[in-house]
Parts: structure tokens; C-alpha cells; sequence
């Protein structure tokens, strides 16, 4: 595996010369947005999915994580996040250098245009946790905590308390509630209701670009709707998926509440 600096991201591995684009790669370019992540070939979606909530309601606190905002002299960074081990903020100094691919593209996380916040917060969150592989596979509470230093809530929809929720209705509630406080939500898939799934699947064909129901996979919950029967907008970290309108790249699809109460398993 080569490494190679964030910053000469847009070059060449070998040459060192300008690839596709001549702006200079750099922490922050215009609004941060959940649309500047997309994950790579590390299975840390719950880590993407929580910054991705964070990042559509509050791009501030983003930012804040990062003390350096530019690289010093030797292309380092320092950068806060809740230690849950010691129950406080953490301070971690990085260099920029990332894991490429022989053509020099990163193999985790990717940069959104000369972005480079998304991967270097990754590296940072695989410090804190000793490895990238440390990092592959997780919860998504325990990243919310991290990112925020706030108190985390968790329900599983398939045992006895969730299940009871969405029968009375108090799971809706509770989810709108949560939204309208401009509190952050996120959900993971861990059902065995492949019925549900497929005929989700099936109807996202219909639609083009449709993005699919991934399984063992986090989403984050960016938007919520109260009309009609309710219906979630989620996006998929990867990324890469379209939205149902096909008119994006930002992996956003909506959801109505009462499938997704079928389907997923974890909020």
C-alpha cells in the first residue's frame, strides 16, 4: 500500500503532475454538506452516516473539530474528538498522508472535489481508535457521541420496547419530535425481513437511478416529513447512489415511514 499527502491528491502518484483538476486541494471548499462524503472500501459507514447527520444540521460543529484549518509546515492537523474512554474532548495531531490505490486515488474515504475534510476526519477518528481497521464495523451512536460530546439515545425496533413504540405510534412521535428539536438521526438495517426489502428493491427499479436497501448498512436520517402517513429522506454514505428523482448524486432517497419501520432495525 502507498500513502500519499491529502494534499497532492489531484496529481499524479508517480509523476507528480496535475490529474483532472488544477485547484488546489484544501480542508474546507464552500459549504460543508452531507453531499461531500463518500465512503471508500473501509466498512465504516456508521462513522460517514453520523457525519453526515452533523454535517446537515449543524456544518459549524464540523468545522470546530478542526483546530488547524491549514496544514503547518509539516502538513499536519490537529483535531478534537470525545474521548469516551477518558469522558472528554481529545486533541489528536495528524499528517495528511492517506492510503492510496496504484492510480492514486484514496482507498477509504473520498474527497468531494478538493474537499478534504471527510478523509482527514476519518484518519483522525481511526487515531483515537488506534487503526483503519479498528474502525470497520461500529455503531453509530458511540460516532454521534464522538462527534458531538452529547448524550446518545438508541432504540432496537425489533425487541420488546421498540416493538411496542411502533405499535402505539410514540416511535413516529418520537422521531418527529427529534427532528423538529434539530437533534440528529441516523438508522441501521439488520432485518431479516427480506420480504419488506425486496419489494422495496423492487419498486426502486421502476424509478431510474433508484438506489437499492444495502443490508448491514448505516444510513443517516437527513429529513422528515409529517404529511400523509410520514416519510424519511435517508442518505446512503457511499455516496455515489442517485437520489429516487434521479436528479442528484448525493445517495439521498426517501423512504415512507411505514416500510421503514419493517425494514430497519436500529435507531
Amino acid at each position: 500500500i502507498k500513502w500519499k499527502r491529502a494534499r497532492n491528491l489531484g496529481k499524479d502518484i508517480e509523476t507528480g503532475n496535475a490529474k483532472h483538476s488544477k485547484e488546489k486541494m484544501r480542508l474546507f471548499a464552500g459549504k460543508i454538506e452531507p453531499s461531500d462524503i463518500c465512503q471508500g472500501s473501509l466498512g465504516d459507514c456508521w462513522l460517514l452516516a453520523a457525519i453526515a447527520c452533523v454535517a446537515e444540521e449543524n456544518s459549524d460543529k464540523i468545522k470546530s473539530l478542526f483546530l488547524t484549518r491549514e496544514a503547518d509546515a509539516f502538513s499536519c492537523y490537529q483535531v478534537r474528538l470525545f474521548d469516551k474512554h477518558s469522558h472528554r474532548w481529545r486533541t489528536l495531531t495528524i499528517d495528511d498522508r492517506v492510503p492510496v490505490r496504484s492510480d492514486g486515488a484514496p482507498y477509504f474515504s473520498n474527497p468531494h472535489g478538493n474537499e478534504l475534510w471527510v478523509l482527514l476526519l476519518e484518519k483522525a477518528y481511526a487515531k483515537i481508535y488506534k487503526s483503519y481497521g479498528a474502525i470497520s464495523g461500529g455503531d453509530i451512536g458511540e460516532a454521534l457521541r464522538d462527534l458531538t460530546g452529547s448524550p446518545v439515545f438508541s432504540w432496537r425496533l425489533d425487541h420488546k420496547e421498540g416493538k411496542h413504540m411502533v405499535q402505539t405510534g410514540e416511535m413516529w412521535k418520537k422521531i418527529c419530535a427529534t427532528h423538529q428539536n434539530q437533534d440528529l438521526l441516523c438508522c441501521g438495517y439488520c432485518s431479516s425481513n427480506e420480504v419488506e426489502i425486496q419489494k422495496f428493491n423492487k419498486g426502486q427499479e421502476k424509478i431510474k437511478d433508484g438506489p437499492k436497501i444495502v443490508p448491514n448498512h448505516a444510513y443517516a436520517i437527513v429529513d422528515v416529513s409529517e404529511k400523509g402517513k410520514g416519510v424519511l429522506k435517508l442518505r446512503n454514505p457511499w455516496g455515489h447512489l442517485n437520489s429516487v428523482d434521479g436528479n442528484n448524486n448525493d445517495g439521498c432517497f426517501l423512504m415512507p415511514y411505514d416500510k421503514w419501520n419493517k425494514i430497519f432495525r436500529h435507531l
